[in-house]
């Protein structure tokens, strides 16, 4: 749990430090993938954990990409047990 927190706390600071909608200087990169990527897992497997609210800025870095077509069509949802495994 003290990893997933520091790493939280660091991909705020980044949200707060960037000048634009993005992580590394002002367009899409792989950082942003990777960011919006375990952001999105965090969504969907842990929705009680509070990181959007305890770091507002991450959550609006967050839900701006979400709302990109190439995420928005790409977005994983909710595997449930009783689901058929292909």
């Amino acid at each position: 749990m003290r990893k997933v927190e520091g790493g939280l706390r660091a991909l705020n600071a980044w949200a707060e430090q960037s000048k634009g909608s993005y992580l590394v200087q002002d367009r899409l990169t792989i950082a942003d993938l990777a960011a919006v990527s375990v952001l999105g897992f965090m969504a969907i497997r842990w929705p009680q954990h509070t990181w959007r609210e305890q770091y507002p800025q991450l959550g609006k870095y967050w839900k701006k990409l979400e709302e990109r077509p190439s995420f928005a069509n790409t977005r994983p949802v909710a595997q449930k047990f009783s689901d058929p495994v292909v």
